[in-house]
């Protein structure tokens, strides 16, 4: 049978006695010293391992930009700061920052004084009125506008008045005739409608059919036709398909349309409305089909 081991370092040592004075003294002594649990604080830093233990109690520097900020610290802040605080207070009681009427400084009399003042008040009224219109004028800035009503946003009466105001004459007659003549020469190149140029077209090829006709000539009916409906064509002015802009021939079309569905497909396979859909349509989120079944109900597990 082995003996029992006991260090010699456990016979030498000596037991702890509460009465001894040159005892190490335990952290509960020490938090019980200083107000008990949930009012003392652990002092972690009486067992900082640095080359100088006087260094523990030192405030750790604050490094901005890869400098020490104390660095830039005037140790006399706070005294200046007082005084320039004085100062101030003294220039304020002294009425430095105050602004004299300027009106004071001018000799005038009452009614001049009242004239001049009443004038001031006409301008800053008429200044906010137009800082008004700039700011209802920006919020319409961001809509967007058709061709119509940007066309619509300035009447002649509104331009006349405002030459007016700068002191510019207006030949009222001159102007209206030349809106008149524009208005006239746009509405000739853009008045027909799409039914007149359709029963143009048919009136220009039945009497190119008539004419071949006549001639006996049986050939040359779709060619007569052709010519006059590009004719009648050329004399209509009609409204252009976007889709169709930068396009020279149908092979750039067809190839056109071919890349546009090609890149719905991706949308359309997901079942997206548009590219600003972000909808995840999942049918089995996993957060709520994992996990083991307990007793309540089937809710949710």
């Amino acid at each position: 049978q082995r003996p029992a081991f006991i260090p010699e370092g456990a016979n030498v040592k000596i037991k702890g006695d509460p009465n001894d004075p040159n005892r190490r003294k335990l952290e509960r002594e020490i938090e019980a010293e200083n107000g008990g649990a949930g009012v003392y604080n652990v002092d972690l830093q009486k067992w900082y391992q640095l080359r100088d233990p006087a260094w523990r109690y030192d405030y750790v520097p604050e490094i901005l930009d890869g400098k020490n900020v104390a660095d830039f610290v005037d140790a006399d802040i706070e005294a200046r700061l007082e005084a320039l605080e004085r100062e101030e207070e003294r220039l304020v009681a002294e009425g430095f920052y105050e602004e004299a009427d300027p009106l004071e400084d001018m000799d005038l009399d009452e009614e001049a004084e009242e004239v001049l003042r009443e004038a001031a008040k006409e301008v800053e009224g008429k200044r906010a009125i137009l800082v008004h219109d700039s700011r209802v004028k920006k919020g319409k800035s961001s809509r967007p506008l058709s061709v119509k009503a940007k066309g619509m946003r300035k009447s002649f009466h509104d331009m006349s008045a405002s030459l007016a105001e700068k002191g510019i004459a207006v030949d009222a007659s001159r102007a209206r005739a030349r809106s008149v003549d524009r208005k006239r020469a746009r509405s000739q190149s853009r008045g027909r409608s799409i039914d007149d140029s359709k029963w143009l077209v048919s009136a220009a090829t039945s009497a190119a059919a008539a004419r071949s006709q006549s001639r006996g000539v049986g050939a040359s009916l779709a060619r007569e036709q052709s010519v006059a409906a590009k004719r009648v064509r050329l004399d209509i002015s009609m409204s252009r398909n976007r889709s169709l802009a930068g396009i020279k021939n149908v092979d750039q079309r067809v190839d056109s349309e071919k890349m546009h569905s090609f890149a719905q497909r991706p949308r359309n396979n997901q079942a997206k409305a548009s590219d600003a859909d972000r909808r995840i349509l999942n049918l089995r989120p996993k957060h709520l089909l994992s996990g083991k079944r307990g007793l309540g109900t089937a809710n949710h597990r």
